[in-house]
């Protein structure tokens, strides 16, 4: 009820509003408008516009070849309107248009008017003088001392471009008709252009619309290795173009204005080294943007209280970056932002830009890790169905015993360390490894003197695996390939080792025992690691240094193991001995 009374208190809409110009009119109205008639003083209708939905805003394109009283028929949701029209087509005849190079748009110029165009630090301010007619001709432009001359086609713009450095008067004339005004440079200073644009935000690697590549890794170049190149190259492979003249990605750079009118900028982009030199590998290929500098440039405007953003491709030449380069170089990626008309930059931008190339060794590293995680999945599918129908159900009941301690001690580890891992980083399996591999290798070198037989390992390995995806919800579809290698390589290093092969080791002295169990774990263990490392790396988009990788293959992979296998060595003698 109350929103009834309001729409009946509320008075009509108010009547379009009309602005006449060289090339027709402009039509604004509050409610919307769907449909306007244009008619001449001889009631003859010059042209109709309909849209689909009200507008708030409807252009209407026409000549003004006579003067007169016209008539515009306006119909909108708020009802019916018609506007008269006083046109003075000797003023309208003529159209005079300024457009200035920071950016602020063309604005109409009224005869005798004083025009204000911007001198960055007091360079030369570049303009460009827009001149159309209703009847075509030819015009003559004089910007202080300098005249051209433009042949117009009714309707249709030319323009005349100046530089002025002070008060210059102008006058367009075309036949009798003439428009005279003066361009008035204002100074304006880098620095306050500097407080209004600023550089929001700066993605590598882009698309072309300067939109974050999501696939890529973040700040980086990433070549595949050259055998690999090589061999989708001669297969006639691979998912991404690999042509020398498409750029590798785009760089995006964001801008944001906070004043009140619209910039014209040239954004700059380059890549140096080390040294401060343009890095030939990453020189345009194509020369459109690029003046010889090594620098790739593109026009953006910004409007006012918004955002803008360019994309800079940037080009890889792959021959110039062989392994050495890719691995030691330092780049470091410049970008430039300089106003249209400033001589320096008001904005810059510097960040390193690091290169990878794809390693032989990693690449040989996953090739071995899926090998074996097919064939650890395929023992599995193979002899599980054996091992379960030959061991003892008592012996079944140990390895389940076991399995399910290592995974209490690895969850029991996992909560305890939880908050020393997140502060370590990438150093916490230097903590973790302590509880989780060293205590889970001293159980399993426990279960295997109590039952050297071949599964028994890879039952272990499998009861830890499902309790922990059943109690933490662990389950993805990469366990195959953990899970399959890691009972490879138990399975493979404990019967080359003689664990699994013959129980007579048993009854070797205890340093002994020692060593051959250490034989086995470790390199089951160094072996796991390995694979992993490699998988994660490819999986994760992870980039790890080479003596990160051979500390955790050394500590956790190796050491610890060796040091619980000493452990676990009298432990298992003492049940040994109780069994018996």
């Amino acid at each position: 009820m109350t929103a009834l009374l309001l729409l009946a208190c509320a008075g009509p809409p108010a009547a379009p509003t009309v602005t006449l110009h060289p090339e027709g009119l402009t039509l604004r109205a509050e409610g919307g408008v769907d449909r306007a008639t244009l008619t001449d003083p001889d009631g003859v209708p010059a042209l109709t516009r309909r849209t689909p939905a009200p507008v708030d805003t409807l252009a209407l394109d026409t000549l003004w070849t006579r003067g007169g009283a016209w008539t515009l028929d306006v119909r909108g949701p708020g009802g019916s309107w018609t506007l008269p029209l006083a046109v003075d087509a000797d003023a309208l005849g003529l159209g005079v248009e300024i457009e200035r190079s920071d950016g602020a748009g063309r604005a109409t110029v009224s005869p005798g008017e004083t025009v204000p165009v911007v001198s960055i630090d007091g360079a030369p301010a570049a303009v460009a003088v827009h001149v159309v007619t209703a009847t075509g001709g030819e015009a003559v432009v004089r910007v202080g001392d300098e005249t051209t001359r433009l042949r117009l086609a009714p309707g249709r713009h030319r323009v005349a471009e100046a530089v002025v450095t002070a008060s210059t008067p102008v006058s367009v004339q075309i036949g009798a008709k003439t428009r005279s005004f003066t361009l008035a440079p204002q100074t304006l200073t880098g620095e306050a252009l500097a407080q209004r644009l600023s550089i929001a935000e700066v993605t590598f690697p882009a698309d072309s619309a300067g939109v974050p590549d999501v696939a890529r890794p973040n700040g980086r170049v990433t070549l595949p290795a050259a055998w690999w190149r090589d061999t989708l190259d001669g297969l006639g492979l691979g998912a991404r173009a690999r042509d020398p003249w498409a750029p590798w990605a785009w760089t995006g750079v964001t801008l944001e204005n906070t004043g009140d009118e619209p910039l014209n900028v040239v954004v700059r982009l380059q890549v140096t080294d080390d040294a401060g030199a343009p890095a030939p590998a990453f020189r345009p290929q194509l020369r459109e943007g690029d003046d010889g500098s090594g620098q790739l440039r593109v026009l953006l405007r910004v409007p006012p209280h918004d955002r803008a953003t360019a994309a800079l491709p940037l080009f890889v030449d792959e021959a110039l970056l062989d392994a050495h380069a890719a691995a030691e170089g330092r780049w470091v990626r410049h970008v430039e932002v300089t106003p249209l008309g400033a001589t320096r930059a008001v904005a810059t931008d510097r960040a390193p830009l690091f290169v990878s190339r794809g390693s032989t060794v990693a690449s040989l590293g996953l090739l071995t890790a899926l090998v074996a995680a097919a064939l650890g999945s395929a023992l599995l599918a193979v002899r599980l169905p054996v091992w379960l129908r030959t061991t003892p159900t008592s012996a079944l009941t140990t390895i389940a015993l076991f399995g399910a301690l290592s995974f209490v001690v690895g969850a029991a580890g996992q909560l305890l360390t939880m908050g020393l891992a997140t502060v370590l980083g990438p150093f916490a399996g230097l903590l973790t490894g302590l509880i989780d591999d060293a205590l889970r290798y001293a159980l399993l070198a426990t279960l295997l003197t109590l039952l050297p037989r071949p599964g028994t390992a890879a039952l272990a390995t499998l009861v830890r695996w499902l309790l922990s995806g059943v109690a933490m919800g662990t389950f993805s579809p990469t366990d195959l390939l953990f899970v399959g290698g890691r009972v490879l390589w138990l399975e493979g290093a404990l019967w080359l080792a003689g664990v699994t092969r013959n129980p007579r080791w048993l009854d070797e002295p205890p340093a002994l025992r020692w060593l051959r169990l250490s034989t086995g774990f470790g390199v089951a263990s160094v072996l796991t690691s390995a694979t992993g490392l490699v998988l994660h790396v490819t999986l994760y988009r992870l980039f790890l240094a080479d003596w990160y990788v051979a500390l955790m293959l050394a500590g956790p992979g190796f050491l610890y193991v060796v040091a619980a296998c000493g452990m676990a060595v009298p432990f298992a003698e003492s049940l040994r001995r109780i069994r018996r």
